[in-house]
């Protein structure tokens, strides 16, 4: 399966960048990668809001 980050950057790249950045600093600091996946995923709502 392909990293959903990827296909974010495709679509609306602003919104890509953010989730891989809160996806980067999540796991800098917990080392686990599901809990930022999913905090990176959970994300991409107020993100895409935010740039509307």
């Amino acid at each position: 399966m392909g990293n959903p980050d990827l296909v974010l950057l495709g679509l609306y790249w602003p919104v890509g960048l953010g989730t891989l950045g809160i996806f980067v600093i999540v796991f800098a600091l917990s080392r686990i990668v599901s809990l930022s996946s999913i905090i990176g995923a959970i994300s991409v709502a107020g993100l895409m809001f935010a740039n509307l």
